[in-house]
């Protein structure tokens, strides 16, 4: 009787455990896909901002 009680209680820890370390991988991947879309997005502003410097024309003129 000990010996399965003590079985479930191993169960119920590694069970928690696993739930555990899936989620903390659920959001670290959460983590890393938001860090490439901020990223992704500075290299569009920045490649925008270099078209539309280079449709102004060589002039010094502010263009906001």
């Amino acid at each position: 009787m000990v010996t399965l009680s003590l079985l479930v209680l191993l169960v119920v820890i590694s069970v928690g455990l696993l739930s555990l370390s899936a989620i903390s991988l659920r959001t670290s991947n959460a983590g890393f896909a938001m860090q490439e879309a901020r990223a992704n997005a500075r290299l569009g502003l920045a490649i925008a901002l270099g078209e539309l410097q280079r449709a102004l024309g060589p002039d010094r003129r502010v263009s906001a």
